[in-house]
């Protein structure tokens, strides 16, 4: 415990030297810059995490055609449809329930971020470019 207090007694002394040297306002400048490393360094795992769920989601992935949809492909995983391609629209639907959802419940992404960061991953490592990924519900199962 008095290590504690010591420890703090030694910021003090080396923060008030600081001011005294460099001025309040370059302290300022100094603490908040370090406090953006730190939040670069949680968004850069955080944005990892979310590109590892990504890729897990689509490792293995099934496609599927059926000519009666002929402008629609079908990505499934586990028997469950994930996405699916809209070639004559450029959109990609993305299963809500499978994959949008995890991003506004454990990653606390908007509907914006979402879409913006499963359009890059989509270019990065799909290579499909053009698509703007869509939220939606799948009900039924091609």
């Amino acid at each position: 415990m008095e290590t504690r207090k010591e420890e703090k007694g030694i910021a003090e002394t080396i923060i008030n030297a600081l001011i005294e040297q460099c001025g309040i306002d370059k302290v300022k400048e100094l603490v908040d810059k370090a406090a953006g490393v730190k939040t670069n360094a949680v968004e850069t795992s955080k944005e990892k995490e979310m590109e590892e769920f990504l890729l897990e989601k689509w490792k293995d992935m099934e496609i599927i055609t059926k000519p009666q949809l002929p402008n629609s492909i079908f990505y499934k995983k586990d028997g469950a449809v994930i996405m699916e391609q809209d070639k004559k629209n450029d959109f990609m639907w993305v299963s809500y329930e499978h994959i949008w959802s995890v991003f506004y419940t454990r990653y606390e992404l908007d509907y914006n971020q979402t879409q913006a960061f499963i359009k890059r991953m989509l270019r990065q490592h799909l290579k499909l470019e053009s698509l703007t990924p869509l939220a939606i519900v799948f009900t039924c199962n091609p």
